[in-house]
């Protein structure tokens, strides 16, 4: 199971036990097993690299899927003897096997018994999100990127204990209404599905950090003239051709996807 961008593994037991997920498979007898993509809380060491470096954070979701979700699939095969898994992701946790699988076909044919895509973010043309368009727009997203490298953020909306703290507080005294609220515009539109007694729980887990880097491969999607899923753009000609031999970033070709996959949204 993979969670969703800037969440972690707790994504799938936080809720209440008679619905959170992992707790759900659990009791029907499946073995579970929750990753953690690279920043977030439980992913943060490296063999050579510190958080605090601009390198330690030069990764998106294809690199996960084309080597973090391979490496953590062939532990688990190796440790059930298993030949292949069933797979479930939440937003970026299924981005990354849409892009790994699709850069990388032929290995996951031979180790996915069945997808579940819960939520999949691929294209965003149809997305109407004005707040994530706004921010994602060339003039604004060449700001916040200068911003961000002027302070050095790399790791968008980390973990912080003092604003886990305030966001439960804040939560629990206007009774649940500004959390609602925010969740509306950044989440879903009808708060009325969530657990208003878990929100002090949903706060003390996300956000769990994540590359800034992460954020602005799903943003070059938002300005794309038609609905378009391809590689991370650097934003040059000479860039682009250094990475990809070509101009612009290529597709992702998800006609290579090959096996059984069960896509749910709402």
């Amino acid at each position: 199971m993979h969670h969703a961008l800037d969440c972690d593994m707790m994504e799938w037991v936080f809720n209440k036990p008679d619905v959170a997920p992992a707790f759900v498979l659990a009791r029907a007898g499946y073995d579970v097993w929750m990753g953690n993509n690279r920043g977030n809380r439980f992913s943060r060491k490296h063999k050579t690299l510190s958080p605090k470096q601009k390198e330690f954070w030069d990764y998106d979701w294809e690199d996960m899927g084309l080597r973090d979700t391979p490496d953590a699939v062939e532990y688990i095969l190796n440790i059930t003897g298993l030949e292949k898994i069933n797979y479930i992701g939440h937003s970026e946790g299924t981005t990354q096997i849409m892009a790994g699988a699709a850069l990388n076909p032929e290995w996951y044919k031979k180790r996915m018994n069945v997808a579940v895509l819960l939520a999949p973010p691929a294209a965003m043309y149809y997305n109407d999100s004005k707040l994530i368009r706004w921010a994602s727009s060339p003039p604004i997203r060449n700001v916040l990127e200068k911003l961000f490298d002027a302070i050095h953020l790399y790791d968008f909306l980390p973990q912080y204990a003092l604003f886990t703290h305030a966001a439960v507080f804040l939560c629990d005294v206007f009774n649940h209404k500004l959390c609602d609220n925010f969740l509306s515009v950044i989440m879903n539109k009808d708060p009325s599905t969530d657990y208003p007694d878990r929100f002090d729980v949903y706060a003390s887990n996300v956000p769990s950090g994540a590359s800034t880097k992460d954020f602005w491969h799903y943003a070059q999607f938002f300005q794309a003239k038609t609905p378009t899923f391809n590689r991370y753009d650097y934003g040059s000609d000479e860039l682009n051709m250094n990475k990809y031999n070509q101009t612009t970033p290529p597709d992702y070709d998800l006609s290579l996807l090959d096996f059984p996959i069960a896509i749910f949204g709402g």
